[in-house]
Parts: structure tokens; C-alpha cells; sequence
């Protein structure tokens, strides 16, 4: 099946979510008819219209770009006459514009900017105890700038050559003012804890404060974020980080790397006991996991040694750099 057409009892329906909003866009009794009017729906940028044989009560509103009397832009739904902004950048305009329709008339303005403001800066990242701009791209750092503009500009030649737009034409960039910028998207929920060289994460959830963890590097912290606030911070993403986070915190528990060797060992009324000594992290997790289990009898050793080569065991925790935020 192609990717939003499901099977609905003996129809088939088109459904996608855009902008956070599940849109429907029908139920057809064959299959290779959803497919053609999907394919109508991407050539028309999934807009609901009559050139995607949408009828008047279903078809989404249409907005106008103007510019008002200081210089700045205005958004303005043809059919009600209701105004959004003003906004400084034409180009955030344009983008807010484009969500817009997603909305139909239930407009949350406010998550509407939010979203604009993050395609705007989209895979621009501030290190604000370096006060630089990195970005970032499929993981992988591209480039360190000093201004905005900097990151801007390089970003945009990233998007095009990734999309196959050659440069004989110079207007195809955009040029940016500093003065029409938008704010940029910063969190005040990461901060950063000295003493431990870490970067914290807070959200107020109720009104009430809730600390998900510390952090190596304030690239994840930020990544973590973004994937919280990208899900509207719903409570079952929240615990899943929770979660995460202590699985990243405590995975070495009982583990210190002295001079390149991994010591297994606690702390039992001031008597500090060493279990074993690996130069393997992988072989000392499983060896601390099964200790753990196994209420720290030594007794075991070689059998667990033994199953971890023949089996060639590999221990299941989260990395710092961990995938699961690539999509954030």
C-alpha cells in the first residue's frame, strides 16, 4: 500500500498529516483512484481546491500577501477579511501563509508562528555559550558562523543543492535583512550546570516543574527539546524521555574506567568491593547487568563470561548521540 491511502472496509481513503493537522481528503472505491487523486494532491501541494476537485464547503481558504503602511506584511483570508501579523520578513510571511490552509478556520496563530519560525530556521542551531550559529544537517555539523545571516545564507545554498537548483540565475537567492528577521527560536527550558558540565532540561507541565535530565552535550539537549515541543509536549513523550534519559544516565552504574580498564565495583559500608576487570565497556556491562540480576554473587563469573563470548552478547542502551532524536 502507498503511503496515505489505507484500506477503509471496501474503500480507500486518503488521509495526511500536515503541520500537525490529520487532514482527510476522501474515501474512493478503487485503489488506482486514491492513487490518482493523490498524486493531483502532491502536484497541488496538498491543498483542498476545484483544481483538485474539491467542492465549495471543502475546499481550503484562500490568503493574500500585503504589504502595509510601515513596509511590512500582512496575511489576509479572502473569504472572512481577517488579518494576521504584521510580519518584518516577507519570507516568514510567506511560510506562515503556507500553513495556514492546513488550519481551515480553526487558527492557533500562535502555534501557527512557532511552526513557521522552525521552517524558517530550519537545521540553524545557536550555541549560546560559544554565541555561534551551527548547521546542522542529517547529524553532522556543516558549518560554525558567526551571524545569523551567515548560517542563513549557507543554509539556503545547503537546500538547493540538495534539491538539484543549480546557480546561474542569482535570483533564485534570497537576501536577507537583519533588521526583518524573526526573533530566533531559542529555549529557555535548557540550561547549563557547571559543576557537573552538563546541560539541564525543565518543562512545566500544570504548573508544575519537571526536570528530564542532564545532558553531555547541549546539541541533544536542544534535539530532545525540539522532539518535546514538536509533540506539543504530550505526557506519554515526556516519560519516554524521562525514560531514555535514565537509561543513558545509569547504563554505567557500578563502572569506572581506570587507565583504559573497566572496574566493576561498589561501595558496601564504607568498604569499597571490586567484582571484576574488563577492557571491554561491552563485557563489564553485560558481567554488572547479570551481577545486579543475580544479587552480586560472584560465584557465576565464568558462566557468564562464557555465554557472553559464545552468544556474542551485545548490552541494549541508549547513546548520547542516540538515534531515536534524528527525526526531531
Amino acid at each position: 500500500m502507498v503511503l496515505n491511502i489505507y484500506k477503509y472496509m471496501n474503500y480507500y481513503k486518503i488521509t495526511k498529516t500536515i503541520y500537525s493537522q490529520v487532514i482527510d481528503y476522501g474515501t474512493f472505491n478503487t485503489y488506482n483512484e486514491a492513487l490518482n487523486q493523490k498524486k493531483l494532491l502532491q502536484k497541488h501541494n496538498w491543498i483542498k481546491s476545484k483544481s483538485t476537485h474539491y467542492d465549495k464547503e471543502n475546499i481550503f481558504p484562500k490568503y493574500l500577501l500585503k504589504k502595509d503602511e510601515e513596509d511590512n506584511y500582512i496575511i489576509i483570508n479572502k473569504n472572512t477579511g481577517k488579518t494576521y501579523g504584521s510580519y518584518k520578513s516577507k519570507k516568514y510571511a510567506k511560510i506562515i501563509k503556507r500553513i495556514l490552509p492546513f488550519y481551515k478556520e480553526n487558527i492557533n496563530i500562535t502555534k501557527i508562528e512557532k511552526q513557521a519560525l522552525k521552517e524558517f530556521y530550519k537545521y540553524i542551531h545557536y550555541n549560546k555559550f560559544k554565541d555561534k550559529y551551527h548547521i546542522i544537517y542529517k547529524n553532522t555539523t556543516i558549518g560554525t558562523y558567526n551571524t545569523l545571516i551567515e548560517a542563513l545564507t549557507e543554509r539556503d545554498l545547503l537546500i538547493k543543492f540538495e534539491n538539484k537548483v543549480y546557480f546561474e540565475n542569482p535570483n533564485l537567492f534570497y537576501t536577507y535583512d537583519k533588521k526583518r528577521l524573526p526573533p530566533f527560536y531559542t529555549s529557555k527550558d535548557i540550561t547549563y550546570n557547571p559543576s557537573q558540565n552538563k546541560y539541564k532540561i525543565t518543562k512545566k507541565i500544570q504548573n508544575k516543574e519537571i526536570t528530564l535530565g542532564f545532558y553531555s552535550t547541549y546539541t541533544l539537549a536542544n534535539n530532545i527539546n525540539r522532539y518535546l515541543e514538536k509533540n506539543y509536549l504530550e505526557l506519554n513523550v515526556i516519560k519516554h524521555i524521562i525514560k531514555v534519559t535514565k537509561q543513558i544516565q545509569k547504563r554505567d552504574n557500578y563502572i569506572n574506567k581506570i587507565n583504559g580498564i573497566y572496574y566493576i565495583k561498589r561501595r558496601i559500608n564504607e568498604k569499597e568491593i571490586i567484582y571484576a576487570k574488563y577492557d571491554d565497556i561491552e563485557l563489564a556491562r553485560y558481567i554488572r547487568n547479570k551481577l545486579k540480576k543475580n544479587n552480586w554473587k560472584k560465584s557465576s563469573f565464568e558462566s557468564y563470561e562464557c555465554n557472553y563470548y559464545q552468544n556474542q552478547i551485545k548490552t541494549k542502551y541508549y547513546y548520547d548521540n542516540t538515534d531515536f532524536f534524528k527525526k526531531a
